[in-house]
């Protein structure tokens, strides 16, 4: 099926799909090397444009197991730049298993621009930035 379809995204998310693809690639070498989104059209939709514009991976993964996203990550991706796009009720859990000592504030359903950078080195603790995108 066609994800870049407009029907799928309202036109204000078709825009942050935009801006994340002009981020990624003004971000030069810093481009995703895998980017996982869930079964439902709109996160595939989300993350289309900059497969497009950028090449990568993109993983299907169960909405209903952000566990299971976040141990892909540990066990696949290390030392790798990913791109998960999920939901407002799982954001949060896989931000959370991946850096359990930082404390991730409960999303709205309304709030599609939030934006978590998960850094999670060899050793120490994982580094968590929060962005809005607009």
């Amino acid at each position: 099926s066609d994800v870049c379809s407009s029907d799928l995204l309202s036109l204000d998310g078709l825009l942050r799909s935009e801006r994340l693809a002009a981020m990624a690639s003004n971000a030069g070498q810093m481009g995703f090397e895998h980017i996982y989104v869930t079964e439902w059209h709109r996160t595939q939709a989300t993350a289309a444009m900059l497969v497009l514009a950028r090449g990568g991976i993109m993983t299907e993964l169960p909405a209903a197991d952000p566990q299971a996203v976040a141990r892909s990550i540990r066990d696949s991706d290390r030392g790798r730049r990913v791109l998960v796009v999920g939901h407002s009720d799982t954001v949060g859990q896989i931000v959370h298993a991946l850096a359990p000592e930082v404390s991730i504030p409960e999303m709205r359903e309304n709030e599609y621009g939030t934006t978590y950078v998960v850094a999670v080195p060899s050793t120490g603790r994982a580094v968590v930035l929060r962005l809005s995108l607009p």
